[in-house]
Parts: structure tokens; sequence; C-alpha cells
């Protein structure tokens, strides 16, 4: 683990900008899913579409996260955070802060992802109420 160095504003800044595109990507992907989904019988396609865009946006802040404090990442460690997410950050945290700040680190990651994955479901709630309006048709009718 390499010293900690003063974080830049700019890094903080970007860091916060990759966590408002995740809860908006997050959101206009559900609310996509809800309108569009009831005219698509597969939608394997586009959840292959939605993982590589969130992995995307996780990878980007790993990286802005690592410039702030001044870790270096690794090839294996950067694959096993694209490709295994959960235990890439697992270990990226633990590795990067100690034990008990990147338990903690993981923690509030995972709390995190249950409000991506709660803003996903409101917007496919949202996406299902303005298909019904729009073109009174929801998805399994």
């Amino acid at each position: 683990m390499t010293a900690s160095r003063r974080p830049d504003l700019i890094d903080i800044a970007q860091r916060a900008r990759v966590l408002r595109s995740m809860f908006l990507y997050r959101s206009a992907w559900g609310l996509f899913i809800g309108v569009i989904g009831s005219f698509l019988t597969k939608t394997d396609l586009l959840s292959f579409f939605f993982i590589c865009g969130i992995e995307f946006l996780v990878l980007e802040w790993v990286h802005s996260d690592r410039r702030i404090i001044g870790y270096d990442l690794g090839v294996v460690l950067d694959l096993s955070v694209l490709f295994v997410t959960p235990v890439g950050l697992f270990i990226y945290f633990v590795r990067s802060r100690g034990w008990k700040r990147g338990l903690g680190s993981f923690g509030l990651a995972f709390v995190v992802f249950l409000g991506l994955v709660i803003t996903c479901v409101m917007g496919v709630a949202v996406g299902q109420v303005i298909s019904l309006l729009l073109f009174n048709r929801v998805r399994g009718q």
C-alpha cells in the first residue's frame, strides 16, 4: 500500500460524478425497460448491455478512487474488479484501506448497490405506469 495523498477536488468531483452517473443510468434503464419491455419477448441482449454499462461505471469509480488514495491497482485486481465485481471490490477495499476501513467501505458499497437496485425497480415501475397510460399495455399481458 502506498502512502495516501491529499485528494484533489477534481478527483473527488470525478468520483461523485461517477456515482451520480450510476444512479442516473440505473433509473433511466429501469424506465426504459418499464416502457419498452412490454413490447419485447426477450431482453437478454438488453441485459448484456446493461451489465456492461454498470461494470464500466464501477471500474471508472475504482480508478478515480485509486487516484484519490494513491493505490496501485495492478492488472489482476483490475480484471477481478471488472469481471468478478463483488470479489474484486472486496479485495480492493481491504488491500487499499486495511481490514477495518476496507470492510466499512465494502459495506458502504453494498448499501450503494442496494440503492441502485431500488432506483432501477422504481424506474421500471414508473416506466410500466407510463406504458400502461400511453399504450395500455404492461409486460406479461
